[in-house]
C-alpha cells in the first residue's frame, strides 16, 4: 500500500512495462501530493540506440514532471554472457 508520504524510485527502461508503471504512479501522485517520485534509467551502452533510449526517457519524465537520474555503467561480458553482465552492472 502506498502512503501519502511515500518516496518511490522507479527503474525506467523506457519500454512499455516501465512506461505504463511510471505513468500510473505519476497519475496517482496527483491524488497524493506528499508522494515523491523519481525515475532511474541505467545506460549500459550495449545498444546502438542506447542514447536514443535516454532521450526518450528524458522526454517522458519531462512530460510527466518526474525527476530522472541516468546512470552509466560499464558492462564486462567476458564471463556469463552480455545479459548476465548487464544485470550484474545494474545491481
Amino acid at each position: 500500500q502506498l502512503g501519502a508520504q511515500q518516496r518511490l524510485l522507479v527503474a525506467f527502461s523506457g519500454g512499455l512495462d516501465s512506461s505504463v508503471l511510471l505513468h500510473l504512479l505519476a497519475t496517482l501522485r496527483r491524488q497524493r501530493p506528499g508522494m515523491q517520485l523519481r525515475a532511474l534509467h541505467v545506460h549500459h551502452g550495449l545498444s546502438a540506440f542506447a542514447d536514443r533510449w535516454v532521450e526518450h526517457c528524458r522526454r517522458r519524465c519531462a512530460d510527466w514532471q518526474i525527476p530522472l537520474t541516468v546512470t552509466h555503467v560499464q558492462v564486462d561480458a567476458r564471463e556469463g554472457g552480455i545479459e548476465a553482465a548487464a544485470r550484474a552492472a545494474r545491481y
